[in-house]
């Protein structure tokens, strides 16, 4: 898995025993036995580095958030320098394609840990900060493109993408068109009338 690239230490294999679980099996598969056998340390070693599973979760969501901090830092800081809404719209295809492709275990996890969110407002909250961040780093890129509400129009987008991630993930065939796609999403957020 080429986009972890920490030093490999017991607790790193632990967490990315967890997110191959995670990604395999979902949230419920989630255990400190399935950990251990995923990734291949005698049993025990995750409980004694993660003593509940409520600390495996929030240590393998800190995970994420690094790793995909790191590859999304990498795959749109080749964005910095677009000013063209066709170039934006394809780098936009080559992050979709590539959290479903080369990054899928990664993003099966990520969807996993946000199921659980969904009863648990304390991994919610650290999911919002996390994701607050990408908003404003949308809105920068949106404002150079003209958007007229470029944090807000970001959020939507990010939305968007991960609308397209799932279905990719989830409905694979037939193929959905993800370069026009995003065109259509990038020129309905830019040619927007009215915005406050």
């Amino acid at each position: 898995m080429q986009y972890y690239s920490q030093v490999p230490t017991r607790r790193n294999e632990i967490l990315i025993g967890a997110v191959s679980v995670l990604a395999r099996g979902g949230p419920r598969a989630l255990t400190h036995l399935s950990v251990d056998t995923a990734a291949e340390l005698p049993k025990g070693s995750t409980s004694n580095h993660f003593r509940t599973r409520d600390a495996l979760i929030q240590g393998v969501l800190g995970h994420l958030v690094k790793t995909e901090q790191s590859l999304l830092a990498d795959l749109l800081g080749r964005v910095e320098g677009v000013v063209d809404r066709e170039a934006f719209a394809r780098r936009l295809t080559d992050m979709v394609l590539y959290m479903t492709e080369q990054a899928r275990e990664l993003t099966l996890a990520r969807r996993a840990i946000f199921l659980e969110a969904a009863w648990r407002p304390e991994i919610a909250d650290q999911i919002l900060g996390w994701s607050v961040r990408y908003w404003q780093l949308g809105g920068r890129w949106l404002d150079r493109l003209g958007s007229p509400d470029a944090e807000g129009h970001a959020r939507i987008l990010l939305a968007c993408l991960d609308g397209l991630i799932t279905e990719v993930l989830t409905r694979p065939l037939p193929p959905l068109d993800i370069q026009r796609a995003t065109r259509l999403i990038v020129d309905g957020l830019l040619d927007e009338r009215g915005t406050a």
